[in-house]
């Protein structure tokens, strides 16, 4: 079995949200002068308010009024360590009144956590953006794009059928088992940090004239830190893969296509093309509206940098996406913007979908980003293998 260090490393926050939304002054507390949220600890916060006392903390959860009051009565002067199971830095604006926070995933441990699983999706992602040009290249090509096929029985865009036709092409019922899946023979573990923060996710929007801020969503995550390095493993099971091959179970171009170093530049190759797309679309978008200028200057230069990393990486590296506010692009592989594979019907009909309400012609899919206070990206880090 052909096992490899991978050293992952963020180059800007990541957040791969837990399901939980945590609220502010009751979930956890600002502490100011230490710069971090204190993630409340119930055994800690009873041992403050006292088993006799446990009916005004049922009183300050229901009526809202705030658990730093309380605890600050019981316990003048109280520090995090007091409270806090975990600690989150901050950074930029925080929670305030009764904002909400969406957690960041965590193990049973309490380290932030990046499941394999994301990784794996975002890779898939990237594999199949792959092979539906190479298919469109190809002489007669084994999948042609249509309205049946880009669609679910609802109606509603998907890409149900495309993965089933080239990752579990031999499959009698595709998709349904795990099995038939080709991506089994890659294995990602999960990766643990250390260091979290909480960011301000601000969305940009496109209005008639110009791109702005949206003043009125207030979202807080926490994410993974930016500039964090941490160490996992990716796994392909070279004998099993030849057997299967062998025995000509599978048939299909992308088996030969897991491991590390034929799929690293294949992912790597992915960004790139995607990053440059976006940074062609705000040099036009410059052109022709009135854009903020931290926009310009801040979300602009970041990816220019981190498109410099993508052109920088040697074979043993890439530059990938993934995780909340990465964006349509990202999360589709943009292979939706090919006018080769998909004809003006067919982008007019998914966008109709997707977008919900009708808007004209010119404006843009998507119409919004999702970026810091920084106005910088998420979701990009840096995978390296050995």
């Amino acid at each position: 079995m052909a096992n490899h260090t991978l050293l992952i490393k963020t180059l800007s926050a990541v957040h791969i949200g837990s399901g939980r939304e945590l609220e502010n002054d009751l979930d956890f507390i600002h502490f100011t002068n230490d710069e971090c949220l204190g993630i409340v600890d119930e055994q800690k916060a009873l041992s403050i308010i006292g088993e006799e006392n446990i009916g005004q903390w049922v009183n300050a959860i229901n009526n809202r009024s705030g658990l730093a009051g309380l605890l600050n009565t019981r316990k003048p002067n109280l520090e995090v360590g007091d409270i806090a199971q975990r600690k989150i830095a901050t950074q930029g604006s925080v929670p305030q009144g009764r904002n909400k926070m969406k957690e960041q995933l965590h193990n049973g441990m309490g380290l932030p956590l990046l499941p394999g699983s994301s990784l794996k999706g975002a890779i898939r992602t990237a594999l199949l953006t792959y092979m539906l040009d190479k298919d469109k290249k190809s002489k007669g090509g084994t999948f042609t794009l249509n309205d049946t096929n880009i669609k679910n029985n609802r109606n509603q865009p998907s890409d149900k059928r495309m993965m089933s036709h080239f990752f579990s092409p031999d499959a009698k019922h595709p998709r349904e088992n795990a099995n038939s899946d080709l991506l089994r023979f890659l294995r990602v573990g999960d990766t643990h940090f250390r260091e979290t923060v909480c960011l301000r996710s601000r969305i940009i929007n496109q209005y008639r004239n110009d791109w702005r801020e949206k003043g009125r969503d207030v979202i807080f995550w926490e994410a993974l830190k930016e500039g964090q390095l941490a160490k996992s493993s990716i796994q392909v099971p070279d004998d099993l893969v030849e057997a299967v091959k062998k025995q000509g179970y599978i048939k299909s171009p992308i088996i030969d296509l897991l491991t590390p170093e034929k799929l690293f530049p294949l992912v790597n190759e992915h960004t790139k093309s995607i990053l440059e797309r976006e940074i062609k679309f705000w040099k036009d978008q410059s052109q022709e509206y009135q854009i903020d200028t931290h926009i310009a200057n801040n979300f602009i230069q970041k990816l220019k940098e981190i498109l410099e990393v993508c052109n920088n990486s040697n074979a043993n590296e890439c530059v990938l996406r993934l995780g909340g506010g990465t964006g349509w692009a990202f999360m589709t592989g943009d292979w939706v913007q090919d006018p080769d594979l998909i004809s003006d019907k067919m982008w007019d009909s998914i966008r109709q979908k997707v977008q919900r309400k009708f808007y004209p012609g010119d404006v843009p899919l998507p119409k919004t980003r999702k970026v810091d206070d920084a106005k910088e990206p998420f979701g990009f880090i840096q995978l390296t293998f050995k």
